[in-house]
C-alpha cells in the first residue's frame, strides 16, 4: 500500500525525467498518425500509439502498482506538462543559454550513443548452447549451491557493552529457557513468549533456510555444527544470547547446466557486447583523431583538493 502511494504521489519532475530518458520527444503533427490523437500541444501531437509506447518504457513498478487507465492518464498529463514547459522555456530563450546548450548536446549524444550500441552490438550479440556449456564446465564453482540449515532461535537481548549484572541476568534467563526445552517444552511457543527478536518472534523463532555467511560467525558456527533436531546451549553474539534449534539441513550441491543457463546466457552476451564496444571504441578514437590532454587534466586540481 505504501509503495502504491509513493508512486501515485511521484513528483512531476521525476516522472518527466523518466519519460524523457526512456524515449525522447513526441510525434510531430506532420507525420502520419496511426491512431487517435489524444492531445495537441502547439505543433506537436500525442497519439494513442505514442502513449502506449511510452507506457512500455516505464519501469515495471510503475506498471504493476497503478491500474492501466490511471497510469495512462498520469503519463498523458506529464507529457503535456513536459512539452508546455519546454515550449515556454524556448519562448524565454532558455535554450540559448550556453550551459543549457551543453546539456542539450549531452542529452542528444547520450540518446544517439545508446541507439548506436543497441543496434550495432546488443541486438547482434548471440550465445550458442556450446558456449554456455563451455562456460559452465570451466566455472562450475560459480554454480555450487552452498550448504544451508533451517533453524529457529530464541534471543535474549543484551547490549555488547552491557553491565556485568545485565549480561549475567540474560544468560541466566537463557539457561532457564534451555532447561524448559530439555524438559520437552515446545520451542516455537517459548520463542513467541520469550524471544527479543522482533523479526522471528511471532513466527516461533523461525529463520528459514540460510547460508553460513548470512549470519554472524558465532551463530553460524553453532547452527552448522548441530544435527537435525538438536538444540544448542546459549550462544553469545553482539545481540545477546541465542538458543538455536536446527530443523533441517541441505548439503552443498552443484547447480546443473539447465538451471544455470539463465544466468550464463546474459553474462556471456554482456561480455561479448563489452568486448565489441571496447574494440569499436579504439577504432573510433583513431578515426576521429581523439586526443586526451592528460597533462592539463592532471595539473588542474579539483576545488578543495
Amino acid at each position: 500500500m505504501l509503495k502504491k502511494r509513493m508512486i501515485v504521489f511521484l513528483t512531476a519532475s521525476t516522472f518527466i525525467a523518466l519519460l524523457v530518458v526512456q524515449t525522447g520527444g513526441s510525434v510531430f503533427a506532420g507525420e502520419k498518425l496511426k491512431n487517435n490523437v489524444l492531445a495537441i500541444i502547439g505543433n506537436k501531437v500525442i497519439t494513442e500509439e505514442y502513449l502506449e509506447a511510452k507506457l512500455e518504457t516505464l519501469p515495471p513498478d510503475y506498471q504493476r502498482n497503478l491500474d492501466h487507465e490511471t497510469l495512462r492518464k498520469k503519463v498523458l498529463e506529464r507529457l503535456v506538462q513536459m512539452h508546455l514547459f519546454a515550449m515556454e522555456a524556448r519562448a524565454e530563450k532558455m535554450d540559448q543559454d550556453e550551459t543549457v546548450k551543453v546539456w542539450i548536446d549531452d542529452a542528444v549524444s547520450g540518446i544517439l550513443a545508446r541507439e548506436y550500441v543497441v543496434k550495432k552490438f546488443t541486438k547482434e550479440a548471440k550465445v550458442s548452447d556450446r558456449e554456455i556449456e563451455k562456460y559452465y564446465n570451466e566455472h562450475k564453482s560459480e554454480f555450487l549451491k552452498p550448504a544451508t540449515v533451517k533453524a529457529r532461535h530464541i534471543l535474549i537481548m543484551v547490549a555488547p557493552d552491557g553491565k556485568p549484572e545485565d549480561i549475567t541476568a540474560a544468560l541466566d534467563k537463557a539457561k532457564k529457557i534451555k532447561k524448559k526445552l530439555d524438559g520437552g517444552a515446545d520451542f516455537a511457543k517459548l520463542a513467541a513468549e520469550y524471544s527479543d527478536d522482533p523479526g522471528s518472534k511471532n513466527k516461533g523463532g523461525n529463520l528459514g533456510f540460510f547460508e553460513k555467511k548470512w549470519m554472524v560467525p558465532a551463530f553460524s558456527d553453532t547452527a552448522f555444527a548441530l544435527k537435525k533436531g538438536e538444540i544448542s546451549e546459549p550462544v553469545k553474539t553482539q545481540f545477546g544470547y541465542h538458543i538455536i534449534k536446527v530443523e533441517d539441513r541441505k548439503d552443498a550441491r552443484q547447480q546443473d547446466l539447465k538451471s544455470s543457463k539463465s544466468i550464463i546466457q546474459p553474462k556471456l552476451i554482456n561480455m561479448k557486447v563489452n568486448t565489441a564496444i571496447n574494440k569499436d571504441f579504439e577504432r573510433l578514437k583513431k578515426k576521429y583523431k581523439v586526443e586526451i590532454c592528460k597533462q592539463k587534466a592532471e595539473t588542474k586540481k579539483p576545488k578543495g583538493g
